[in-house]
């Protein structure tokens, strides 16, 4: 018979299953042909991830000599530990722009199900012997409350970062009327504008335009601008430069510009 940790540990994998599932398909596939995308590095690392998650799930939940075999649980665990070292460079980022919550979600989940594995896989590991000896360990009552609190929390952060993301309108350092107006899309990764002109003095609304079905921002260091873009929005950005010369504006998402989301505004 398998323990509660053993089936958590199973479930876990299925959840990370599906994170790679979305990811393959939202982030992987879309920018394929696009030059200078790095979805063709990742794309055979989104590959075994899966398969390795889809034996692992397979293994765990029906196998029926996996509750006697100690290592497996041990082992089995490392593709998740492997997961969060793999994305250690974008986690913070994802986690602290709920309003991205194509990505916040994902992340969330993807890490939540790691740790789980991890700690169930240890659990599980220790309970081997028990089960050899046709015993069943018993997991207390609080056990499973913390859990379905953890759960419940998961969720509800979750449902905040659908609401904060679609009440998401706009945004800007300056509260006046813009005296000229500039669009620029977000497409495949890529800004589709990358250079625009202002006179000094006047005061610049741009509408910036996400059109990929997952969240992107919109930086001006030297104005402090931060502006969160979710996926398929237009955000509107009022900015005022404080002097004439050059003003960078990138996505400052891991890697979005090295692949092409940078561009600069001329103030003449």
């Amino acid at each position: 018979m398998r323990t509660y940790w053993m089936r958590l540990f199973g479930a876990a994998n299925v959840v990370l299953l599906v994170v790679f599932v979305y990811f393959f398909a939202v982030f992987i596939i879309p920018n394929l042909n696009q030059a200078n995308s790095q979805a063709g590095q990742f794309l055979p690392i989104f590959i075994v991830f899966m398969a390795l998650f889809i034996v692992i799930a397979l293994v765990a939940l029906v196998w029926p000599g996996a509750p006697r075999n100690r290592w497996f649980w041990l082992i089995g665990a490392i593709p998740a530990v492997l997961v969060l070292l793999l994305f250690a460079g974008s986690i913070t980022y994802d986690l602290t722009h709920p309003t991205l919550a194509s990505t916040f979600i994902s992340t969330l989940l993807g890490i939540s199900a790691s740790v789980a594995t991890l700690v169930s896989g240890v659990i599980a590991f220790r309970q081997v012997p028990v089960v050899r000896d046709g015993g069943q360990p018993q997991t207390s009552a609080r056990t499973r409350l913390v859990m379905a609190a953890i759960a419940g929390g998961l969720i509800g952060a979750s449902a905040t970062s659908v609401f904060a993301g679609t009440s998401v309108t706009g945004a800007g350092s300056v509260s006046e009327a813009p005296t000229a107006t500039a669009v620029i899309e977000a497409k495949d990764t890529k800004y589709l504008q990358t250079s625009l002109q202002m006179k000094h003095g006047d005061v610049l609304g741009i509408f910036v335009i996400n059109r990929d079905p997952y969240g992107h921002s919109f930086d001006i260091d030297s104005l402090n601008i931060h502006v969160a873009l979710p996926p398929n929005s237009t955000t509107a950005v009022a900015i005022k430069p404080t002097a004439a010369g050059s003003l960078e504006f990138y996505c400052s998402l891991p890697g979005h510009k090295a692949a092409g989301m940078v561009g600069t505004i001329a103030v003449q």
